[in-house]
């Protein structure tokens, strides 16, 4: 298994071909780009404190980070998905 890889990485897979969801998009600012390049992706904030990796423009703050740990979601990397489909004449109003 890739060393980088979530050992349950295939249920989140499942998840998302069960809602035919093909796209996930992760915002952050341009000045992370270089970083997440180099490092070989994306990692959470903890992942990233952990491995020593610096976050040129981390977002969220200490609420966001305390919240993410109360929930036990501080080794997970957030993504937006999208599912909208869009009828021709919806599209062109």
């Amino acid at each position: 298994m890739d060393k980088n890889k979530r050992s349950n990485w295939n249920d989140f897979k499942e998840i998302l071909d069960q809602h035919h969801i093909t796209r996930l998009y992760h915002f952050t600012d341009r000045d992370n780009l270089e970083s997440i390049i180099k490092n070989g992706g994306l990692y959470s904030w903890a992942d990233c404190s952990e491995k020593g990796i610096k976050i040129p423009k981390q977002g969220g703050g200490d609420t966001s980070r305390s919240l993410d740990r109360r929930d036990g979601l501080q080794h997970y990397a957030q993504f937006e998905c999208y599912n909208v489909m869009y009828t021709k004449s919806q599209l062109s109003s």
